[in-house]
């Protein structure tokens, strides 16, 4: 052996140590740059709905989920099915286009559209339980104009 050099094998060891803590630095340092979108709890939907406004309870789900720029908001609205305010009642209650089927939610287009597993609406996502739970309520109760 030459006169200060090291044996292999302990070189060998040192040069392994060095690399195991040099992961653990980086593993520390992505994990602390690391982020994650959580997950938005899902709304309470324990309370029980006695009676649910069209104007009250569906105008609102509708204006932010449906009614938006280049969906249904305009007279030429995707399916022809203008969701404003002003006319939506009278547009989801056409009886020649079953979009809402009063009494009935699983014979209404609408339910099916934002329910189904495939080409769900709204288009950039499931609507909340709490909000597809309110307009099945709607619907059963005979889908008023209140």
């Amino acid at each position: 052996m030459l006169a200060g050099s090291i044996p292999f094998k302990d070189m060998e060891m040192r040069l392994r140590k060095k690399v195991v803590v040099g992961l653990i630095v980086m593993g520390i340092t992505f994990l602390q740059f690391c982020t994650y979108k959580k997950a938005e709890p899902e709304p309470d939907c324990s309370m029980v709905i006695d009676t649910v406004s069209f104007k009250q309870d569906i105008i609102p789900i509708l204006t932010a989920n449906c009614a938006l720029t280049g969906c249904h908001t305009t007279p030429d609205a995707q399916s022809g099915l203008n969701l404003s305010a002003s006319i939506a009642y009278s547009q989801l209650l056409n009886p020649s286009k079953g979009y809402v089927v009063a009494g009935n939610p699983l014979y209404s287009v609408m339910y099916a559209q934002i329910t189904t597993a495939t080409q769900i609406m709204p288009p950039t996502g499931k609507m909340d339980n709490c909000s597809i739970n309110i307009i099945k309520i709607w619907i059963q109760q005979g889908a008023k104009n209140n």
